[in-house]
């Protein structure tokens, strides 16, 4: 056996292998709790010390086995908020109609421990079985229905955004990508970048780079490419968000990346801020602590039949909020909008903010 923690190495006994002395050693494996990679080379030189040629295949076959359970488990991916909604929507419903899992599980030919699966998120439901699940449980609302089939089929469908996830590092932010492109309306308070959607390209290599000073050049790269992406989505689209953000004064000042990249940043700003469904505010120096210092949030406004959804982040990690918690998110929200200056007034005081860095 060879273990990546080198430890007192293992000492074979040249001695005709039993499958109960094999088994007993992998308990005892167990037990010691350290990751291992087992060479199966030297289990199958041990077996050829089997007198039958059979037993020993069968041996073999079963060693393997066992060796493998053995292994630690790999790390899964956590359920997207999508599928996470869905499997909260159909246990309410089955215990609104007074079914148990067995009861449920039957009807859909399925075990009770896999209707527990979908439910918890923890594996994504067919569209057929959630329709079946839908008549058992008596939802006659075509409304309803309709919302509930489509998110079933959003579970299983993929974006362009996933294929970034795998050079992510924060995994849950396929789910905030996914977000942006479900809602009719973004509202956002930011008070350390610009927001990643209005972001030009130098400014976001700045701020990446920043982040993260070990990235390569080439993660560095996708990151930016990833950012690009979600603007031109977000920003071009037909039917595109409407996007309503708070830029605290002194985005305005800090000095990202020099005057050059500070100064194009803020004329993007400008040109975003006349377009017809984005909306550009400032809180100023002057409007002291109109509300508690919160960090940077977004509330997502979405469409059915997804909930509502505000987001934070913090050095843990992402935070994702719903109903009812999303409703402090959006009070804040609404108290540092009434401290802002209006759109025309912030536009002014952005190209005066460009203008002393020529």
């Amino acid at each position: 056996m060879v273990y990546e923690a080198r430890p007192t190495p293992a000492v074979f006994v040249l001695r005709r292998p039993t499958v109960s002395g094999l088994a007993r050693r992998v308990r005892v494996h167990r037990m010691t709790q350290r990751p291992a990679h087992f060479n199966i080379e030297n289990l199958a030189f041990l077996l050829t010390w089997l007198p039958d040629k059979l037993g020993s295949l069968l041996c073999r076959a079963w060693c393997n086995k066992i060796f493998e359970e053995a292994r630690l488990p790999a790390k899964k991916k956590g359920p997207t908020l999508r599928a996470q909604w869905l499997g909260q929507q159909l246990r309410e419903l089955r215990e609104d109609a007074g079914f148990n899992l067995r009861q449920a599980s039957e009807y859909i030919q399925r075990d009770p421990s896999m209707l527990s699966r979908f439910e918890a998120a923890e594996y994504p439901i067919r569209r057929p079985e959630v329709l079946a699940l839908l008549d058992f449980y008596g939802v006659s609302d075509s409304e309803r229905r309709k919302g509930l089939l489509t998110l079933a089929e959003d579970v299983w469908q993929k974006g362009w955004w996933d294929g970034y996830a795998r050079d992510l590092q924060d995994r849950s932010f396929v789910d905030f990508v996914w977000l942006e492109t479900r809602a009719r309306q973004i509202r956002s308070f930011d008070n350390t970048v610009f927001p990643g959607l209005f972001q030009t390209r130098a400014f976001a290599e700045a701020v990446i780079s920043a982040a993260d000073p070990d990235a390569s050049a080439s993660e560095i790269d996708q990151w930016v490419e990833l950012r690009m992406a979600r603007q031109r989505t977000a920003l071009t689209s037909a039917t595109p968000p409407q996007l309503a953000a708070i830029l605290d004064e002194s985005l305005l000042r800090r000095l990202v990346g020099g005057n050059e990249v500070m100064r194009g940043q803020l004329r993007a700003l400008l040109e975003l801020a006349e377009r017809p469904h984005i909306e550009i505010r400032v809180l100023p120096f002057s409007a002291g602590t109109p509300a508690p210092p919160y960090g940077a949030f977004k509330v997502f406004s979405m469409v059915e039949p997804y909930p509502d959804v505000a987001y934070t982040e913090t050095l843990a990690g992402a935070i994702y909020v719903e109903e009812p918690g999303v409703d402090r998110f959006a009070a804040a929200y609404d108290r540092l909008y009434e401290a802002t200056l209006d759109a025309s007034t912030s536009a002014e005081l952005i190209s005066a903010a460009a203008k002393e860095l020529s």
